[in-house]
């Protein structure tokens, strides 16, 4: 799922700030032939719960590194679920 790759990717982000996840998600999008707001949307409700947030790579960079993980993995939990 795209959900799974994109936490593998983010897991591999050693200085985590805004910058540096936007440069590891904008590519990433690409490379699942999906468009970046799709997945950034997809992003955002795993993270925040809301289809509206604030910046979502500065919403990543104060939740932290781990805290996003762990939603996104929450997140995946469900998706397989609903699978």
């Amino acid at each position: 799922s795209c959900i799974e790759i994109t936490i593998n990717q983010l897991e591999n982000i050693v200085a985590w700030d805004s910058i540096n996840i936007e440069h590891v998600l904008r590519p990433e999008a690409d490379s699942l032939g999906i468009k970046t707001g799709q997945l950034f949307g997809t992003l955002r409700i795993a993270l925040t719960g809301k289809k509206v947030a604030p910046p979502l790579f500065d919403t990543m960079e104060v939740l932290g590194k781990s805290t996003c993980l762990k939603r996104l993995n929450e997140a995946l939990k469900l998706v397989e679920y609903v699978d």
